[in-house]
């Protein structure tokens, strides 16, 4: 059934969310302004050499991704074959300029434009519209000195939030740290260990994730001692396979609907054979999918010859001694709190609060305490696997519902589920978090099933069992969500088939693969085929 059309769109952010989120409107025919606070698109992307207040997180210098590119693309916009295949900041970057560029987005956006406020409009029970208050400045830099009369109000049919994930640093609060007398910052302002805060320093990173990993590493090239603090521990991951491909391209579709058990044993298997995880202190209690995750590939050799010493959990500061939870000691000059970051939604009148926001977010987007579909949260997850991906599939769903062609459930329904949600969360980690699944590709296909863009095996099968193929037994690449529904991409099959080779090509430029094409795809369909009709077999004899 229809839904009401919300024709006016305001989006918050200029990132990765909002750029896709600007373009998912312009292809429903609805009209985005864009609010972005800084001169330059790119958000956490956009490097800056220092800290801007009121800037959120931003990449530092060492920065690769930690998925590869054909995973990580826009889904009608492939990066080009040239680029690595775990692309540097730089070529993000420039990445996103040129998808802004093809597709016309800048100009639907209002830079140096900081949002004060998201409040509901006098008409909001019977229209669902929103007031938004911002402010603009030549320089972005002085938008904390300003006068009432200088904001504006301006009524917006719907809203589409893309402040980020990086909005605010989520730094604990550590016993004793008021008498350290070192450098103290968080991963929110690093930008190099090229620094005389690092050189020949005893710096300590706390922190188990992508960040903490990364900036380890960084310091151990110029620290006299480098200490991570992981916490409960830490699967580690390495980006390439042993032939040197990414080992994100085992990541097949077929295999994130396989139990749990066989999944986390695979990802187990794999962190354990660059290093034991036991051996050097670093397994935590949990397997590989409920626990926290690290991809690196540096850093397990370095915590094996010595470079990084390992240490569990920071619980307190005696002057520059860091003491741990296993009762020793280490005195250090550094210290970088590495430690992840926290959303701000606090500008948007949601009838939440921080702390509850998870519990009432339907598919981690939607806020199901409102009374209409009319804003959106793009990028409220922490997913495992590509975020792009995830972040673009939001935003066409958002547009899709803002442009009345689909309707969400009723409040009850998606508040169920959303507790439901929020109680895996608490029996998996032991607390609230807001990630989206245990792998990133199930989350991405569940909301590519709301717009139907998900790629559907029977119908490839017979329009091209080639497709077919690549689709569900080769890796989830983001092509494959443009080749079926609304919007649908005339490129990408193409796409689909080419991903594969412009993956490897950015890391052998001189090494061509057939996983794309020729006649193996047939003997692995084949295989497929027998697989899926004996589970059908199964699955209909069992009914």
């Amino acid at each position: 059934m229809p839904g009401q059309v919300r024709k006016k769109v305001a989006i918050i952010g200029a990132g990765v969310g909002g750029l896709v989120s600007i373009k998912s409107c312009l292809e429903e025919g609805l009209k985005p302004t864009c609010f972005e606070q800084l001169d330059k698109i790119g958000g956490v992307w956009n490097f800056t050499e220092e800290y801007i207040p009121g800037q959120g997180g931003c990449v530092y210098d060492t920065l690769r991704t930690n998925v590869s590119k054909e995973l990580m693309s826009i889904s009608d916009f492939p990066m080009p074959p040239e680029t690595d295949a775990f692309p540097s900041h730089r070529e993000v970057y420039h990445y996103l300029q040129d998808y802004a560029n093809h597709f016309g987005l800048t100009k639907h956006i209002q830079f140096c434009t900081i949002v004060i406020s998201i409040k509901k409009a006098r008409d909001y029970k019977t229209t669902g519209n929103w007031d938004v208050t911002y402010l603009h400045r030549e320089d972005f830099r002085l938008w904390e000195k300003f006068e009432a009369t200088d904001m504006r109000v301006e009524t917006f049919n719907a809203v589409m939030v893309c402040n980020g994930r990086h909005a605010l640093p989520s730094q604990p609060h550590i016993s004793g740290e008021d008498t350290f007398r070192g450098v103290y910052i968080h991963s929110l302002k690093y930008r190099s260990s090229n620094t005389t805060a690092f050189w020949d320093r005893r710096v300590l990173v706390v922190g188990n994730a992508h960040s903490a990993g990364d900036i380890a590493v960084a310091a151990s090239g110029y620290a006299a001692k480098t200490i991570i603090s992981i916490g409960r521990g830490t699967w580690i991951l390495p980006k390439f396979q042993p032939n040197g491909l990414p080992f994100d391209l085992n990541l097949r579709r077929v295999l994130y609907y396989l139990p749990e058990s066989i999944v986390g044993r695979v990802m187990e298997r794999q962190a354990n054979s660059n290093m034991d995880h036991k051996k050097f202190n670093v397994a935590p209690p949990g397997g590989p999918l409920h626990s926290a995750l690290m991809v690196n590939q540096d850093i397990s050799l370095a915590i094996q010859d010595g470079r990084i010493i390992v240490k569990p959990t920071l619980i307190g500061f005696r002057g520059n001694v860091a003491m741990f939870n296993d009762g020793t000691e280490d005195e250090v000059d550094t210290v970088v709190m590495a430690t992840g970051f926290e959303y701000d939604y606090s500008f948007v009148e949601m009838d939440a609060d921080e702390e509850g926001i998870n519990k009432i977010l339907y598919r981690q987007m939607w806020p199901a305490t409102l009374p209409h579909a009319s804003v959106a949260l793009i990028g409220c997850l922490s997913a495992r696997g590509a975020a792009i991906p995830s972040l673009e599939l939001q935003a066409r769903w958002a547009a899709r519902v803002y442009a009345g062609h689909l309707q969400l459930p009723d409040n009850e329904t998606m508040l169920n589920e959303a507790n439901e949600r929020a109680r895996r969360m608490r029996e998996w980690f032991g607390r609230d978090r807001l990630i989206p699944a245990p792998n990133g590709i199930v989350y991405q296909d569940q909301l590519a099933a709301e717009i139907g863009a998900k790629p559907d095996f029977f119908k490839l099968l017979f329009k091209s069992p080639h497709l077919a193929y690549l689709c569900y037994f080769g890796p989830a690449f983001s092509a494959q969500y443009r080749l079926l529904g609304p919007h649908a991409w005339d490129g990408a099959p193409a796409a689909c088939k080419a991903a594969y080779n412009n993956t490897i090509l950015g890391c052998h430029k001189y090494v061509k693969t057939n996983e794309g094409e020729g006649t193996s795809w047939k003997l692995m369909a084949a295989v497929g085929m027998c697989g899926v009709t004996v589970w059908l077999c199964y699955s209909l004899g069992h009914d």
